[in-house]
């Protein structure tokens, strides 16, 4: 949806943006059903074909609290196993392990029925081939509350050291609680609680995180 030009010119400030950066403003519904809303500049298509997550992260701002929050959209696996990535934030925090971020709101997009894999619904026709069973997604939005710095540039090789031991105490952590089991991975969104059954796909492979 679009913004004010009040709305766009300080969330472009905000965010470092060039002044002609056309911004766009986002809702997504909070646990009591209610919208908050994001300033995030406009995706530019990069002409790829829609296979995998399609997954996309950019800092957005919040212009009811004046800060900058990292929003992402994907495509998660919607399977009866598998918890949505901001349901597993949120379970992880209360279990309280270490080096987890604060999910703020998540919530899939369900405005139109595109929003759901469609591919599906002919995969068994005489059309398709191969006649395989393909996995659902559903689009997806989640918010945190922390923007992380690209690990591609970085002064000093500890500082990508670091990150990845923060990563492997937090999965120790949460293996350790029973929380989850997990494999070595530095997304929450495939990850299974060791009562659930495991995050396999229909062909019983295990699905990428």
């Amino acid at each position: 949806m679009p913004t004010s030009d009040e709305e766009s010119d300080h969330a472009r400030q905000r965010l470092n943006l060039d002044a002609k950066t056309h911004m766009l403003k986002v809702q997504v519904p909070t646990e009591d059903s209610s919208l908050i809303a994001w300033i995030i500049p406009a995706p530019v298509a990069m002409g790829l074909l829609p296979v995998g997550y399609g997954t996309h992260t950019c800092p957005a701002y919040d212009p009811d609290k004046d800060r900058i929050i990292m929003l992402k959209d994907s495509w998660w696996v919607s399977l009866p196993h598998i918890l949505p990535e901001g349901e597993t934030y949120k379970q992880l925090k209360a279990a309280n392990i270490v080096n987890v971020t604060t999910c703020i709101a998540c919530h899939d997009v369900s405005s139109i029925p595109q929003q759901l894999l469609q591919s599906i619904k002919h995969s068994s026709t005489y059309l398709a081939y191969p006649h395989e069973t393909l996995t659902p997604h559903s689009h997806y939005h989640l918010v945190l509350d922390v923007v992380s710095k690209a690990l591609t540039n970085f002064p000093r090789s500890h500082q990508l050291v670091e990150v990845v031991q923060d990563t492997l105490l937090a999965h120790k952590d949460a293996y350790e609680k029973q929380a989850y089991y997990t494999e070595t991975s530095l997304s929450w969104s495939l990850q299974r609680v060791l009562d659930n059954q495991p995050a396999w796909g229909p062909d019983n492979s295990c699905q990428p995180t």
